[in-house]
Formats: C-alpha cells, sequence, structure tokens
C-alpha cells in the first residue's frame, strides 16, 4: 500500500514532491539508507534537525575535529583544565560529568561559560553569559593566559588570529577578577581541555571553540575539543548530509509551497520537536500522504495515513558514531518478538534471560534501515542491501568520511573516522561582551533540555514520569525584582502563539536577561515564535 501511494503521487507531482524525515539518534544504517533511498529515488534530500541553525552548528563542528582535537571520555580524566561553554553536563550528558569528576580528583580546575544555573558534584567556578556573551568570556580567558613570548613565535595566520580576540573584560569587577585567576591556571596547565555545546551557542561558537583549541595546542603543546551533540547519532547523521543540509524548516516551508505531497517520519516526532505546533498542523493537513515508521506511540504516528512499526535499538544489531567521531558496533541486547512480559513468564523484566526469552525471534518489526530498503526495491525494481555485512561498502559509498570502514578489521572499541590534523584557525573575530540587559519588557529566551521530562524515550516510562520533576521557568533574582516577581510565584510567559503559566524559580547563578525554560512534554511550549536570526524573545508578568 505504501508503495502505490507513492508511486501514484511521483506521477503526479514528480519525484520531489516526496520529502523523508528522521532523528538523528536512528542507527547508521537507518541513516545512510534514507540518504540511499532519496538519492536512487530522486527524492528530496532527508533532513535530521528541526532547526537550520542546530544543523549548521553541528555540521560546523564535524567539520573542525581532527585526530589532535578530538577527545574521547575516558581521556577526560587526564585533563588538568576544563573549560565548558555554552553547556549544561548534569542535564545534557551525565557520562561526561562522571569523567569530569575523575579529572578533578586527580585535581582539575572546571570553568562552566553559560547562560543557566549549572550545577556540578564538584568544585568549579561558573562565570554566568548569555549566549551572545559566551564567546566573549572565552575570549578574555584564553588571551589573558598567553604568553607573549610564546605568541611572538606564532605564525601570521595565528597572530591574526590573537589580534582578533583581543580580551573584552566583563563590566562586573568580581568576575573580571575571577577571570584573571582563572586565566593564570590556564595558563599553568598541560592537557586542557575545551568542552563546547551545540544548543544554546551562536552558530559561531563551535567553530570559535576549534579556533581556541588549535591555538592552545600551539602555545601549550596539547589541547582536546569535545562537542555535546543533541542526539546519539548527530555525528552520523551531519556527516552524510555535509555541510548544506536542509532541515525539517525547509521541508515545512515546500509543504505550504504545494511542492511536497508526501512526507515519510523515520524514528521521529516533529510534532514534540518543532517549535510551532499550529504551522505544523496546517502543514500536515495539506498533505496527501503521511507514512511514519517508528516504534513509539508518537503524535506523528497518531497522524500517519500508514504506520509501519520498527524494531528498537535494543533488537537490532547497529552502528553509531559517537560525538568523537568513533564509529561503533553495538550488538542486540533483546530480538523476541514476544514483549519481555510474556516470554519471561510473568516476571518483567525476567531475572534470567534463558533460551525461550532469547531465541524467540517470530516476524516482529523489522529494523527501520530494512523497512526503507524493502520500500526502495520496490520502487526501482532493484535487489538492495539486505545484511549488516554490506552496509561497510554502502557507508564508504555515501560518504568519504566512512571510507576507512573498509580497510579496518573491527576492533571492540570501534574506529575514529576524524581527518588528521587540520589547518590553522580560521580567524573569527569575537563580538563585544555588549551591556547587561535592563529591559525586563523583552527578555530572551533559551529552551533547555533536562535530564528527565524533556527526553523522548524516558517519557514513555511511567516509573519515570513520576519521578520526573515539574516544569518551571528560571530567571536571575534582580530580574525578578525589578519586575515584582517572588520566588514561587506563578508567572505568565507571553509567547507568539498564546501564554504559558508556570511556577518561578529565582537563582544568582546564572546570566542577567534571559528567561531560561525547559522543553518539558507536560509544557505546550510549541507556541514559540519564529527565531529571529537565532534569538528569542519573550514577556513575562505575575499571574
Amino acid at each position: 500500500l505504501a508503495v502505490a501511494r507513492l508511486e501514484q503521487i511521483v506521477k503526479d507531482s514528480g519525484a520531489g514532491s516526496v520529502a523523508v524525515f528522521g532523528s538523528a539518534r536512528a542507527s547508521l544504517e537507518t541513516l545512510t539508507m534514507r540518504h540511499r533511498c532519496c538519492r536512487k529515488l530522486d527524492w528530496r534530500e532527508p533532513s535530521c534537525f528541526v532547526d537550520p541553525g542546530l544543523a549548521r552548528k553541528i555540521s560546523r563542528a564535524i567539520a573542525r575535529l581532527d585526530d589532535r582535537l578530538a577527545t574521547s571520555l575516558g581521556e577526560i580524566q587526564n585533563a588538568d583544565f576544563i573549560l565548558v561553554a555554552g553547556a549544561d553536563p548534569v542535564r545534557e550528558a551525565p557520562m561526561l560529568v562522571l569523567a569530569m569528576r575523575q579529572a578533578v580528583r586527580k585535581g582539575a580546575v572546571v570553568v562552566v561559560i553559560d547562560p543557566r544555573p549549572v550545577s556540578l558534584p564538584f568544585d568549579f567556578t561558573h562565570l554566568p553569559a548569555t549566549p551572545g556573551q559566551i564567546e566573549a568570556r572565552l575570549a578574555s580567558l584564553v588571551s589573558l593566559a598567553l604568553d607573549p613570548e610564546t605568541i611572538k613565535k606564532l605564525d601570521g595566520s595565528f597572530l591574526a588570529f590573537v589580534d582578533a580576540m583581543s580580551a573584552h573584560l566583563p563590566a562586573d569587577p568580581e568576575m573580571t577578577e575571577q577571570i584573571v585567576m582563572l586565566a593564570g591556571k590556564l595558563k599553568e596547565s598541560h592537557k586542557p581541555l575545551l568542552i563546547c555545546g551545540t544548543g544554546v551557542v551562536k552558530e559561531t561558537t563551535p567553530d570559535f571553540a576549534a579556533d581556541l583549541a588549535v591555538l592552545l595546542q600551539s602555545v601549550q603543546g596539547e589541547c582536546g575539543l569535545f562537542y555535546l551533540f543533541p542526539e546519539a547519532n548527530a555525528y552520523g547523521a551531519a556527516l552524510l548530509a555535509g555541510a548544506d543540509q536542509p532541515s525539517f524548516s525547509d521541508t515545512l516551508q515546500a509543504i505550504e509551497e504545494g511542492t511536497i505531497k508526501a512526507v515519510i517520519t523515520v524514528e521521529s516526532d516533529p510534532f514534540f520537536q518543532y517549535p510551532d505546533r499550529l504551522r505544523l498542523e496546517k502543514a500536515f493537513a495539506q498533505l496527501e500522504l503521511v507514512i511514519a515508521l517508528d516504534y513509539l506511540p508518537t503524535a506523528t504516528t497518531a497522524r500517519a495515513h500508514i504506520l509501519l512499526p520498527t524494531a528498537t535499538h535494543f533488537e537490532t544489531a547497529a552502528h553509531f558514531i559517537n560525538q568523537e567521531g568513533r564509529i561503533q558496533f553495538a550488538q542486540p541486547v533483546h530480538s523476541s518478538a514476544r514483549p519481555l512480559s510474556q516470554a519471561g513468564d510473568g516476571s518483567h523484566p525476567p531475572r534470567l534471560y534463558d533460551n525461550d526469552v532469547v531465541n524467540n525471534v517470530g516476524e516482529g518489526p523489522q529494523p527501520a534501515w530494512q523497512i526503507i530498503s524493502k520500500l526502495m526495491a520496490a520502487m526501482t525494481r532493484e535487489v538492495e542491501a539486505s545484511t549488516l555485512p554490506e552496509f561497510p561498502r554502502i557507508f564508504a559509498e555515501e560518504a568519504d568520511g566512512l571510507a576507512p570502514l573498509r580497510q579496518h578489521a573491527y576492533p571492540v572499541d570501534g574506529v575514529r573516522i576524524v581527518p588528521e590534523r587540520r589547518s590553522a584557525p580560521v580567524c573569527l573575530v569575537t563580538a563585544g561582551p555588549g551591556p547587561e540587559k535592563d529591559d525586563i519588557e523583552s527578555m530572551e529566551l533559551v529552551l533547555t533540555t533536562w535530564t528527565y521530562g524533556t527526553e523522548e524515550l524516558s517519557s514513555f516510562s511511567e516509573p519515570v514520569r513520576q519521578a520526573t520533576p515539574s516544569p518551571e521557568i528560571t530567571m536571575h533574582a534582580e530580574d525578578a525584582a525589578r519586575a515584582g516577581l517572588g520566588e514561587g510565584d506563578t508567572v505568565k510567559l507571553h509567547l507568539d502563539r498564546g501564554v504559558l503559566e508556570l511556577p518561578l524559580r529565582l537563582s544568582t547563578t546564572m546570566a542577567r536577561g534571559i528567561v531560561v525554560l525547559p522543553r518539558h512534554r507536560q509544557l505546550d511550549w510549541q507556541q514559540l515564535q519564529a527565531c529571529q536570526e537565532g534569538r528569542l524573545t519573550c514577556r513575562i508578568e505575575k499571574a
């Protein structure tokens, strides 16, 4: 039925009338098959990210990693100075926190530059900064740590970068004193490390972090770089898509213009991810066909004309590429078609995984890549890949960066596919720190993630839902005082599509001029207005 409907739409409206959107947490097999299918059928290039700005940040990040910069979790524990920019490790990457704690136990200094009230299970210094101020704070700290005599020995490209990175000290004398003190410690370090987020930062920040890491390597001999990506296989998704990868926003615009008639979603839910629910609902109402491949009961699968159930990652063997560019193979944990509550004789989960549980395969849902392969074969009348051993060849055909897989005997810890050392900095000019905001009528809105409550998979677990804290918004205590607001007040957050009412939490360890809002599944946060030049604004008042 899916093939027949797709063929009719292509016949009536052309191959470009079909679009594919899928989550970046999909396996590399699924990501590759999506691209292969779209290329062979002349469909639109598939997209993985809702926000075009995020797509560009991730593309730039993986383009800057090389074999000297890329750092693994295991290597982080050997760092002696860790500089975190635009990241909240506890809520965005708990395993990273464990590695950082090992470094702290060995004497490492940790500095976090972020707009949110960050908390970590060890001593660290927090330099609050709005997203627009993060690069200036980084520039201040690193430039003050550089030895003038060492700088004179650098080549022209590095000198130009250092000149463009002149210190932008904040107006706050207490923070300036902190930065000067921390710069001294960075100057004395031997194994510094930069951790850069890709969520709340500006589009230029991942590039700027890489420039600083290259500079510190040249000055101090060593410096690692660790990017935080929003989903498990974001590296693989960006690698396959290339520098000019499309976003779901591009797909949505084409639907509104009437050029896209059919959408295939692959293990993704744009109705949760996209920040303008009303626009999305109107666009999907125009579609002639929605096909959903998924293993979750999402808002998108509920709207699909055809649902093709897929197997979860835990039931299938698959490849993933982590943030350091290491491709690894995951064996299936469970491949039974019967639910564990049945296969385990009423014990859920069973205490013992005997042969009856492990070998009860049956004819259950198939991996998403296999379903895509069958759709493609039916429409092209060609036989496509049907087994995992065929994928190293297919990976290499779809992306040059994956070619090394064909030459390696696959080791247990995978293969790092980042290229050899690249060139000098790209000489980005950092913006000044800007004044502290006093306009409480138009606050900058920072969307953030929580360990629980904003993550899609965990939201389907009843025990996790019960343990998830209620949503709240956070702002600086001084901003709240000027607005006549207090701790625990119920406040109205005015957005373009409506109003959210939430309890208010105050903090003195965050940037001023911003409001922090979680992408909580209990909130209808998809009432957000369109992003203007990468910045969201809102108005806040007491309810």
